[in-house]
């Protein structure tokens, strides 16, 4: 059996879950982005990553998912 880093596993769990997964750094960064998410979203990995999560975001509600995500980040809750 071989062991797998934090970072392999995580990799492997968001590759098998069937929902979409899209994780961003604490900059706001796509780092992982998954086939459920794709199939949500219409892009694939390749254009996803290093994008901003506001790319996902429409337009007229970026303002409030940005203060959202802001207060979280604060507080710690959501």
């Amino acid at each position: 059996m071989t062991t797998l880093d934090l970072n392999e596993l995580t990799s492997e769990l968001v590759g098998a879950i069937a929902d979409g997964v899209v994780i961003a750094d604490a900059d706001g960064n796509i780092v992982s982005w998954n086939a459920g998410a794709a199939s949500i979203f219409g892009y694939t990995a390749d254009e996803s990553l290093g994008q901003r999560r506001e790319f996902i975001i429409p337009e007229r509600l970026r303002a409030r998912h940005r203060a959202g995500y802001e207060a979280t980040m604060a507080s710690g809750t959501t």
